[in-house]
């Protein structure tokens, strides 16, 4: 019990040949050495029981572990029996050969496979939202523009048939440009057949005392008088007449066409 530190034992000499100090020394030597051991194998002991209270508590919290581990081994056994025709977890010869704890990994890497499509699954929704609402917009904006379009529609509509109003209005008046064309010239040829005596005196520049006094009082036509005057005034209502139909074109579309639609029109006064 001394152990390995001991001093190493010497011979014990004959009692014959020592002294009574030598074996006193001796003694207490041995005493020291018996009361070391004594103390080191008390330390040792409890030591030893140390380790096992130790040992039973870890064995007890073991056993403790087990007990818990069966019961839950048992409940998942249990839940895995309940969940096998919708898992269909007997005709999966992957899951039937494995222990019951792969098959619970197994059903949690499940789960978070359905969660992460749960999340994927969120995600389609919002665009699908996005989609929606923008879809909605561009509704709306075809609306608008439907709208648009058929006011744009009307206006041309209107526009073409002011357009063709004004049109026919133009054709009329230059029916009525001809005729007055037409007028003019035959009142000019009826002029121009006058004999010279019914000219006007301002063609050339005279005085009165070179002109005879036979020729400063001509006689008046009276039948040329009176067939100018009638032309005349047919000229002035075929004027007004084509005046009073311009006046009922607006302005703007007035502006763009009177250097088209507007005749020209000989003024003729009366002599």
């Amino acid at each position: 019990m001394s152990g390995s530190k001991a001093e190493p034992r010497l011979s014990v000499p004959h009692t014959d040949s020592l002294t009574k100090s030598e074996i006193k020394r001796l003694l207490q030597k041995y005493k020291r050495e018996r009361d070391e051991a004594t103390r080191r194998g008390e330390v040792s002991r409890d030591k030893l029981h140390a380790i096992e209270a130790a040992t039973r508590a870890q064995i007890r919290e073991l056993k403790e572990k087990v007990n818990t581990l069966n019961s839950e081994n048992k409940s998942l056994n249990k839940t895995i029996k309940k969940l096998q025709p919708e898992l269909q977890l007997d005709g999966s010869t992957r899951l039937r050969s494995k222990l019951t704890r792969e098959v619970v990994r197994e059903l949690k890497e499940r789960a978070e496979q359905g969660k992460m499509l749960l999340q994927g699954n969120t995600r389609l929704n919002q665009q699908i939202e996005q989609l929606l609402a923008d879809l909605a917009q561009a509704e709306g904006a075809r609306k608008l523009l439907e709208d648009s379009l058929q006011v744009a529609q009307s206006r041309v509509k209107s526009l073409t048939q002011e357009n063709e109003r004004v049109l026919k209005l133009w054709q009329e008046g230059q029916i009525e440009r001809e005729q007055a064309l037409r007028i003019n010239r035959f009142f000019r040829q009826s002029l121009f057949n006058k004999p010279k005596s019914c000219l006007t005196l301002d063609k050339c520049i005279q005085t009165i005392a070179s002109i005879p006094i036979s020729r400063r009082f001509q006689k008046r036509n009276t039948e040329g008088i009176v067939k100018q005057r009638e032309l005349h005034q047919q000229t002035m209502k075929m004027k007004q007449k084509f005046v009073n139909r311009v006046s009922v074109i607006p302005q703007e579309n007035r502006g763009s066409n009177s250097a088209k639609s507007s005749p020209s029109i000989c003024r003729i006064s009366p002599n």
